[in-house]
Protein backbone atom coordinates (compact mmCIF):
# COMPACT_ATOMS: atom_id res chain seq x y z
CA UNK A 1 0.00 0.00 0.00
CA UNK A 2 1.07 3.64 -1.13
CA UNK A 3 1.89 5.96 2.12
CA UNK A 4 -0.27 8.83 2.45
CA UNK A 5 -1.60 11.67 4.13
CA UNK A 6 -5.13 13.39 4.66
CA UNK A 7 -5.23 16.90 5.64
CA UNK A 8 -8.79 19.41 6.09
CA UNK A 9 -9.25 23.15 6.57
CA UNK A 10 -11.93 25.23 6.63
CA UNK A 11 -11.30 28.48 4.81
CA UNK A 12 -13.64 31.73 4.93
CA UNK A 13 -14.03 32.29 0.99
CA UNK A 14 -16.86 31.95 -1.13
CA UNK A 15 -16.93 28.66 -3.29
CA UNK A 16 -16.64 30.63 -6.45
CA UNK A 17 -13.21 32.44 -5.26
CA UNK A 18 -11.97 29.15 -4.04
CA UNK A 19 -12.25 27.10 -7.58
CA UNK A 20 -10.94 30.52 -9.24
CA UNK A 21 -7.45 29.84 -6.90
CA UNK A 22 -7.18 25.98 -7.55
CA UNK A 23 -7.91 26.71 -11.57
CA UNK A 24 -5.56 29.42 -11.66
CA UNK A 25 -2.45 28.19 -13.88
CA UNK A 26 -0.21 29.67 -11.29
CA UNK A 27 -1.42 27.03 -8.56
CA UNK A 28 0.08 24.37 -10.87
CA UNK A 29 3.17 26.44 -11.79
CA UNK A 30 4.09 27.51 -8.49
CA UNK A 31 3.58 24.02 -6.74
CA UNK A 32 5.15 22.07 -9.80
CA UNK A 33 1.77 20.14 -10.19
CA UNK A 34 0.17 19.03 -13.52
CA UNK A 35 -3.72 19.22 -13.53
CA UNK A 36 -5.35 15.88 -14.27
CA UNK A 37 -9.03 16.41 -13.90
CA UNK A 38 -11.99 18.38 -11.68
CA UNK A 39 -15.35 16.51 -11.25
CA UNK A 40 -18.50 17.22 -9.17
CA UNK A 41 -19.40 15.46 -6.03
CA UNK A 42 -22.63 15.06 -4.57
CA UNK A 43 -21.23 18.19 -2.35
CA UNK A 44 -18.66 19.82 -4.17
CA UNK A 45 -15.91 19.84 -6.26
CA UNK A 46 -12.89 17.40 -6.75
CA UNK A 47 -9.60 18.37 -8.07
CA UNK A 48 -6.67 15.83 -9.24
CA UNK A 49 -3.40 16.75 -9.68
CA UNK A 50 -0.30 14.78 -10.38
CA UNK A 51 3.67 15.61 -8.85
CA UNK A 52 6.18 14.45 -10.64
CA UNK A 53 9.08 11.84 -10.01
CA UNK A 54 11.96 13.93 -7.37
CA UNK A 55 14.73 12.34 -5.70
CA UNK A 56 12.96 11.47 -2.86
CA UNK A 57 9.48 10.01 -4.57
CA UNK A 58 7.92 8.60 -7.63
CA UNK A 59 5.33 11.14 -8.08
CA UNK A 60 2.23 11.95 -5.87
CA UNK A 61 -1.57 12.18 -6.58
CA UNK A 62 -2.97 14.62 -4.87
CA UNK A 63 -7.03 15.39 -4.55
CA UNK A 64 -8.17 18.19 -3.39
CA UNK A 65 -12.10 18.07 -2.37
CA UNK A 66 -13.81 21.02 -1.64
CA UNK A 67 -17.00 21.45 -0.25
CA UNK A 68 -19.29 24.67 1.07
CA UNK A 69 -20.42 24.96 4.26
CA UNK A 70 -21.97 28.23 3.67
CA UNK A 71 -22.23 31.29 1.46
CA UNK A 72 -18.02 32.54 2.83
CA UNK A 73 -16.88 28.94 3.98
CA UNK A 74 -15.58 26.25 2.12
CA UNK A 75 -13.95 22.98 3.96
CA UNK A 76 -11.17 21.55 2.13
CA UNK A 77 -9.94 17.92 2.14
CA UNK A 78 -6.67 17.53 0.25
CA UNK A 79 -5.63 13.46 -0.07
CA UNK A 80 -1.74 12.94 -1.04
CA UNK A 81 -0.74 9.50 -2.03
CA UNK A 82 2.71 8.32 -3.80
CA UNK A 83 1.88 6.97 -7.39
CA UNK A 84 4.31 4.25 -7.11
CA UNK A 85 2.15 1.69 -4.91
CA UNK A 86 4.75 -0.13 -3.75
CA UNK A 87 6.46 2.84 -1.69
CA UNK A 88 5.36 2.32 1.82
CA UNK A 89 8.05 5.45 3.28
CA UNK A 90 6.98 8.80 2.00
CA UNK A 91 9.81 10.56 4.19
CA UNK A 92 7.05 13.20 4.51
CA UNK A 93 6.38 14.19 0.78
CA UNK A 94 2.69 13.93 1.59
CA UNK A 95 2.30 15.92 4.33
CA UNK A 96 4.63 18.44 2.67
CA UNK A 97 2.01 18.29 0.07
CA UNK A 98 -0.59 18.96 2.60
CA UNK A 99 0.96 22.24 4.14
CA UNK A 100 2.35 23.68 0.80
CA UNK A 101 -1.00 23.72 -0.45
CA UNK A 102 -2.95 24.64 2.49
CA UNK A 103 -0.51 27.89 2.49
CA UNK A 104 -0.98 28.73 -0.88
CA UNK A 105 -4.94 28.81 -0.95
CA UNK A 106 -4.20 30.72 2.81
CA UNK A 107 -1.77 33.40 0.78
CA UNK A 108 -4.09 33.38 -2.23
CA UNK A 109 -7.49 34.27 0.14
CA UNK A 110 -5.14 36.99 2.34
CA UNK A 111 -4.53 38.78 -1.29
CA UNK A 112 -7.95 38.62 -2.65
CA UNK A 113 -8.82 40.17 1.37
CA UNK A 114 -6.62 42.65 0.80
CA UNK A 115 -7.52 43.60 -3.14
Amino acid sequence: MAAKARGTSIFNVAMPEMTVILRDPAFCRRLNFTFESESRTQTGVCYRFLHGTTMTSWGEEITITLTPLGENKVQTEIFSKCRFPMQIFDWGKNKKNINVIMQYIAECIYVLDNI
